[in-house]
């Protein structure tokens, strides 16, 4: 499921008890493409309350996933304390639907591509979003800018797919939300 989660440009990782050299030996035993973070001293776990009661002497952790919106806040949380309170690849699946749906206006893209792009306070809320569009003006995907916004032809990124940056193409602001629309430089 990490190529699907990566694709829609979510992100994965993973928490263990073990030291670093197990968790690196085990995030490539699997063929993992995210972080394996160490919590040894269990410093983490404590303070999120998820050590298991049952057992003091060895402290384990109680298997716990947490699902995540775009502004790290927590959406779901499944305990897996027993096997079938652990979520199934469909319940990950369907967090992360309602997440986007909520976040990304391009969710019903039709129906917004009608128009190009939806309005800079529509989705994402942050003092100042981007806005993928193609080269048709049309939105693709939004999300929180970190720091002021660009001015027009300021270059914005890379593309992560190929080596076309994205530019900002306009700005445009709806009560404390800004908006920089960005396109991809054209080919040469």
């Amino acid at each position: 499921m990490q190529d699907e989660i990566q694709c829609e440009y979510g992100r994965l990782t993973v928490v263990t008890t073990d030291s670093c050299e197990v968790n690196g030996a085990f995030r490539e035993g699997l063929g993992a493409a995210f972080p394996f973070l160490s919590d040894q001293d269990r410093t983490t776990a404590a303070s999120l309350e998820l050590i298991e009661e049952t057992d003091p002497t060895h402290r384990p952790l109680l298997p716990t996933t947490f699902l995540l919106d775009s502004y790290l806040r927590m959406v779901e949380v499944w305990h897996g304390f027993w096997f079938w309170a652990n979520p199934t690849a469909e319940e990950l699946r369907q967090g992360l639907r309602e997440i986007t749906r909520r976040e990304q206006p391009s969710y019903d893209a039709q129906s917004i591509w009608k128009h190009g792009s939806a309005s800079p306070a529509a989705g994402i809320i942050a003092p100042v979003v981007w806005v993928h569009e193609d080269d048709e003006g049309r939105e693709t995907s939004r999300g929180a800018h970190h720091g002021p916004p660009r001015a027009v032809g300021d270059v914005h990124a890379p593309s992560r797919i190929e080596a076309r940056p994205w530019t900002v193409h306009r700005v445009e602001q709806e009560g404390q939300t800004v908006a920089m629309y960005l396109r991809k430089l054209p080919r040469v």
